[in-house]
């Protein structure tokens, strides 16, 4: 997947930029394959993500490509060009409330999309929800952070995939009292792993969506949960008064 920001200004742009590929030398001649172009549909300041998945296995040039004129009036600025393997989060959700997190880059509306009728409410910590009614979703949540958990109320058992960039070395900050923080790793891991960096204060307890609970205490992690599982959200009770970030990790 090729990701890249971009800002189109005002002109003729339907044929000024685009995106072309060669799977020659790096030469103008070779870069004869245009895989995205802008169209009035495409103009001003947004994200664009570009398959490449036909040249797989294969070493390619990729150029972002403008003719422009001293009359078009037409600028293009690119910015964020990242190329990366996408992954699949599979999402496994029980009739009634899930705890949740991303485990890849995607969208609310992605997430909507996946769950379709099966969803009934999705809910953050600060208290912005959006409700599935009438074959569509509506409500104040907007964005899904990578780190936060996420409580999902499913009408069904369901089973769905997202697709995106894996998500690793997420910042997230810890507050005093109850923070709803999601494991953003594929493996599952020990609590110490997942937790490496940060400090704990005696008392902080971890409670997952079972009932199962890790609390610090003398320097140490001790409960019946163990390990953190990919795209599960978990509840961390922090008692000290401070912020705190923490960097969830894999290893």
């Amino acid at each position: 997947i090729l990701s890249f920001d971009y800002l189109i200004g005002s002109g003729d742009y339907d044929e000024s930029c685009s995106i072309v590929v060669s799977t020659g030398e790096m030469t103008y001649n070779d870069f004869d394959q245009t895989i995205w172009e802008a169209t009035g549909s495409n103009s001003g300041n947004a994200n664009a993500t570009v398959s490449l998945a036909s040249f797989n296995g294969e070493d390619i040039y990729v150029a972002f490509k403008f003719k422009g004129s001293g009359t078009s009036g037409c600028t293009w600025y690119v910015d964020n060009v990242q190329v990366y393997v996408p992954v699949e989060q599979a999402v496994e959700l029980s009739q009634g409330w899930n705890w949740w997190s991303p485990t890849v880059e995607t969208s609310l509306e992605e997430l909507e999309t996946a769950l379709g009728a099966n969803g009934v409410t999705i809910k953050s910590q600060n208290g912005k929800f959006i409700n599935y009614e009438d074959n569509e979703w509506d409500g104040n949540l907007t964005t899904l952070i990578p780190g936060q958990m996420y409580k999902i109320q499913a009408s069904n058992d369901c089973e769905f995939f997202l697709s995106g960039e894996a998500l690793t070395s997420i910042s997230i900050t810890i507050e005093h009292g109850q923070n709803w923080i999601g494991y953003t790793g594929m493996q599952t891991v020990s609590i110490e792993q997942a937790l490496n960096g940060f400090t704990p204060a005696d008392g902080d307890r971890i409670t997952s969506f079972d009932g199962t609970f890790t609390s610090f205490e003398d320097g140490e992690w001790d409960g019946n949960l163990t390990h953190l599982q990919p795209g599960q959200g978990y509840v961390y009770i922090s008692q000290d008064t401070n912020q705190k970030p923490l960097i969830i990790a894999e290893n």
